[in-house]
């Protein structure tokens, strides 16, 4: 199952804002929370005591709690990749490496005896097949990519996949970062820029980071990695459907008949679509509902519309395509609508025969 997580920073923060914070996303369905020690300048002694208490709050919530490390935190915490209890004391379930650390501290780690899940930085070609071969227990790792501060620094998606094609297969689950809008968030550093993990979603609305996101298929949680997401912004991504793609449609007029066509009926992209649009074949079989033809001014139809196949091609009517590539309008189908540039590249994202719908553009 897909999650949806948030990120505090105790080391910029308080605690009330950080227990309201956690209780209003766990109301609504968040499972995931990120904390980040790097920045952490207190003592080793206050850290567990503090950690030790947030992470208690956030299991009461039913949170899985995973912190940020590397190589000099070990140290401070007097922790290594032989003895991890430092962290299953002060309560972590997952500990994120963000520095380095040998083959065989990797395969070390995956084997705690506290069944600590070890999450591999996602901004890299480690090759954990062979970590495999050296015994790393499966079943305790997981990737997670970075959040990226500062602006223009994010990664590209063609990037972003080639990391992940990487490991994608051996079955690990897979965490990004998307950010909040809010004015005044943090993170870590002291850098106000959004903490997203793709540079295109900097600045873009937070549910459409996360349907892009998901739309690549790359990725099983999603995190929101600046705090305090307003609870406007936490809803909306709550009441996200992780499992569906849709597309946000700027509507025509039409009848009753084509807007069931459009939003009830089953769609999903054929296998067999050509250059000229995505193509669903469906509604075809839904042969007691007749389209009407509508005149159309337009003598082309461009990149993005949509359209229904009417009465005038009777072996094809009711099918649904979105166009890719100009096309002629011949009078064989009537336009319902059209998509965005953003809406059209999740278009582009969709695999053969998966499922899509359409939501009202407001």
């Amino acid at each position: 199952m897909k999650q949806l997580g948030i990120s505090i920073y105790p080391a910029h923060s308080n605690l009330q804002e950080d227990y309201a914070y956690l209780k209003k996303a766990s109301n609504l369905g968040y499972r995931r929370l990120f904390m980040c020690l790097l920045s952490e300048e207190s003592s080793a002694e206050d850290i567990v005591k503090k950690y030790q208490e947030l992470c208690s709050y956030a299991h009461s919530l039913g949170f899985q709690i995973s912190v940020d490390t590397n190589y000099d935190v070990f140290k401070k915490l007097k922790a290594s990749p032989f003895d991890l209890n430092i962290f299953h004391t002060m309560g972590f379930d997952i500990i994120r490496l963000d520095g380095p650390f040998t083959d065989y501290d990797y395969v070390v780690m995956t084997n705690n005896p506290y069944q600590l899940i070890i999450e591999f930085n996602g901004a890299s070609y480690l090759d954990f097949p062979y970590l495999l071969k050296l015994g790393a227990n499966r079943d305790q790792m997981a990737v997670c990519a970075n959040f990226y501060p500062c602006r223009y620094t994010g990664l590209s998606l063609e990037l972003y996949r080639s990391f992940t094609n990487s490991f994608r297969s051996l079955g690990f689950r897979n965490a990004a970062f998307v950010s909040s809008n809010e004015k005044h968030t943090f993170g870590p550093w002291p850098v106000y820029e959004g903490l997203v993990t793709l540079e295109m979603h900097r600045d873009m609305d937070l549910v459409d980071q996360a349907r892009h996101l998901l739309a690549t298929g790359l990725v099983d949680d999603i995190i929101i990695g600046n705090c305090y997401a307003s609870e406007e912004e936490l809803t909306r991504l709550a009441n996200l459907d992780m499992h569906k793609v849709y597309f946000k449609l700027k509507e025509e007029v039409m009848d009753e008949a084509s807007a069931f066509i459009v939003y009830k009926a089953l769609h999903f992209r054929r296998m067999d679509c050509g250059d000229y649009m995505i193509r669903s074949s469906y509604p075809r079989s839904l042969k007691d509902i007749d389209i009407k033809p509508v005149t159309c001014t337009k003598k082309e139809f461009a990149y993005g519309d949509v359209l229904l196949v009417n009465s005038n091609s009777s072996h094809y009517q009711r099918e649904l395509h979105i166009v890719l590539k100009p096309m002629k309008n011949d009078g064989t189908r009537n336009l319902v609508g059209s998509l965005s540039e953003f809406e059209m590249e999740l278009v582009t994202l969709l695999k053969d025969n998966q499922i899509f719908t359409f939501e009202r553009e407001v």
